[in-house]
């Protein structure tokens, strides 16, 4: 059975959104009470006045350049986000629906407080961005040693197969460093381990302060490190290596000076060069750095594969 409801059962001023009318020239010629129930505007305020006072300047603009279009040819436009004054000047997203009436030359208005939804978008942006770093978080612990912050074995290994691809198609030169630290076992016998990790520590700051930044610098294990230096030669290997003597000499560490002991291996890249046989050659060559005395970088040789 249908239900007659009476026309004065309700108004305007109880609808759930602010009812607004404007005239030709853009004048307000009615507002609901919603406009002061929400947004502290009095119709007393705002009759007679352009509605370009109840917008952003922004909005405005965009009135002008879309709305206007919009209305002279459709004579409608739906759910187009606009920003709203407050009689005290907040700023109020609104959704605002509006029809064009030729026949008394008015518009009509419709606005949606949309502030809710605005702050639920930024709620989710928010959450978007926060999964984000944490992904980056993630993905740094990943890669690096938690320790020294440096490259760990895995992630070297990655990125060295990348390097290496590169160079085996430019014929490009590459270095390959295992460093080893003399003696730390002594340091932690002596100093314990907690010295020891700072030692290493040290180690890796000096480490990437003389590394250009194609390099990879990476912790291979324990106490020992990998540098990768792209398009580098033997001499140039030779020369960055006593950079890094240099460098780790000057560190002021508790419990006397640290010295290392590299390991060099530099060749053109072949089509079957692999990292492990970089490594293996590199290895080989740390060896007979320790056996000479330590404290010393040696490129490997032909000699180094009988060891």
């Amino acid at each position: 059975m249908s239900r007659v409801i009476m026309s004065n059962a309700f108004t305007q001023d109880d609808f759930l959104c602010g009812c607004l009318v404007t005239d030709s020239e853009r004048k307000i010629v009615y507002v609901n009470g919603y406009f002061e129930r929400e947004w502290g505007w009095t119709s007393a305020l705002l009759l007679g006045k352009n509605s370009d006072s109840l917008f952003t300047r922004s909005s405005c603009i965009f009135y002008e350049s879309y709305i206007v279009p919009v209305l002279s040819i459709q004579k409608r436009f739906d759910e187009i986000q606009l920003a709203l004054l407050s009689a005290k000047g907040e700023r109020i997203p609104v959704i605002a629906n509006a029809r064009l009436n030729n026949e008394q030359d008015l518009t009509f208005w419709s606005l949606f407080s949309a502030t809710k939804r605005d702050r639920l978008y930024e709620e989710l942006v928010e959450a978007r961005n926060a999964l984000h770093e944490q992904s980056l978080a993630l993905k740094a612990l990943s890669i690096t040693d938690e320790l020294t912050g440096l490259l760990n074995r895995r992630e070297i290994k990655h990125r060295a197969d990348v390097i290496l691809n590169l160079a085996k198609r430019t014929l490009k030169p590459m270095s390959l460093l295992m460093m080893d630290v003399d003696h730390f076992k002594r340091i932690n016998d002596n100093h314990g381990h907690q010295q020891g990790d700072e030692v290493l520590q040290a180690l890796s700051q000096v480490l990437q302060q003389v590394a250009r930044d194609s390099d990879i610098v990476g912790r291979f294990g324990g106490e020992e490190f990998v540098l990768i230096l792209p398009n580098t030669d033997a001499a140039c290997a030779q020369v960055f290596c006593q950079r890094l003597h240099k460098g780790i000499s000057a560190m002021q560490v508790t419990g006397g000076p640290i010295t290392v002991s590299i390991g060099i291996s530099s060749e053109l890249i072949g089509q079957k060069t692999t990292f492990e046989y970089f490594v293996r050659l590199a290895d080989a060559a740390l060896y007979r750095a320790k056996l000479a005395g330590r404290n010393r970088s040696v490129l490997y040789s032909e000699h180094d594969s009988g060891q």
